[in-house]
């Protein structure tokens, strides 16, 4: 019974040991984020989330999301979704033969309908390009929305 055992449990050894010795895995693009899920690359900076704008809406403020390509590559694809108790997807008109070249910044306004506006809160904006390369990038920054300036 001893031996009968110790053959098992060498075979599971042996067994486990051999699916383990498989070839890694290669990956033709850079990863976006750590193993501690940080990015590692964010080539879109945040210069501004500016609301409410004028005129003002009854059915929700308008906010205007400025975004800047601050990395090397154009991008081809760019949303960005506002969490507040709803999320409000931007879609910038970013396309692979309207690319967002690299320093060109670039805006949207949206109507966030039923949404509200608090001062001094912040809320989470997730950032979402695909660069040219077909490299997809997806982060979370924490943003407030500033009044507009007087003009």
């Amino acid at each position: 019974m001893k031996y009968s055992v110790l053959v098992l449990a060498l075979v599971l050894l042996v067994s486990v040991l051999a699916s383990c010795g498989g070839s890694p895995s290669v990956t033709t693009t850079p990863p976006t984020t750590s193993p501690t899920g940080m990015p590692q690359y964010r080539p879109i900076d945040v210069v501004a989330v500016t609301g409410p704008i004028s005129p003002i809406n009854p059915g929700g403020p308008t906010v205007e999301i400025t975004l800047h390509n601050s990395g090397s590559e154009p991008v081809v694809a760019l949303t960005a979704t506002l969490e507040m108790a709803r999320a409000y997807e931007f879609d910038f008109a970013v396309t692979a033969a309207s690319p967002m070249a690299a320093g060109q910044t670039v805006s949207v306004r949206q109507t966030l309908i039923g949404g509200g506006i608090s001062s001094g809160t912040s809320y989470q904006l997730k950032i979402n390009a695909t660069l040219q390369s077909g490299s997809d990038i997806e982060y979370t920054v924490s943003v407030q929305i500033s009044e507009p300036s007087a003009k």
